[in-house]
């Protein structure tokens, strides 16, 4: 059974996913994130587009496969950065959609760009985004 949800303040928190997914997530595509761990986060956090190339043709060739028929070249993928924003509305072990893959699946909705990616080292669990780079991307996407 999953955990009673949790409440926490609107984007303050991160979680890094790999390229091409963070760019699925943040344009509408991808409406679960597959992880091996249950949250109680609920509400916006922001979406960290990870370092890692590993698989990439891969990865992309899925998205492919799923009907993503335009998705960016290598070269105009942000990697490395805050991207954008999306709510977590629920964590679930079973799901209908084609994104969900077994295990846990975040449930995506309202996906938000960011005008100006914000660079950060980041890795995979979800974490509090450094208060320096919230006042950088409060400054440079003019968020509240």
């Amino acid at each position: 059974m999953p955990p009673k949800p949790l409440k926490l303040p609107v984007t303050e928190y991160y979680l890094s996913v790999r390229q091409p997914y963070a760019w699925a997530i943040i344009a509408g595509i991808k409406d679960v994130e597959n992880r091996s761990w249950l949250t109680k986060i609920r509400g916006r956090i922001f979406i960290h587009a990870g370092m890692n190339k590993h698989e990439l043709v891969d990865k992309m060739d899925h998205l492919r496969r799923n009907g993503v028929k335009k998705i960016p070249k290598e070269e105009d993928m942000t990697f490395g950065a805050i991207i954008g924003s999306v709510e977590i509305v629920d964590c679930v072990e079973k799901h209908g959609s084609k994104w969900y893959e077994g295990n846990i699946g975040f449930l995506l909705a309202k996906p938000k760009k960011l005008k100006v990616p914000v660079p950060m080292k980041a890795n995979a669990r979800m974490q509090r985004v450094p208060s320096g780079v919230l006042k950088k991307i409060k400054r440079l996407n003019q968020t509240s």
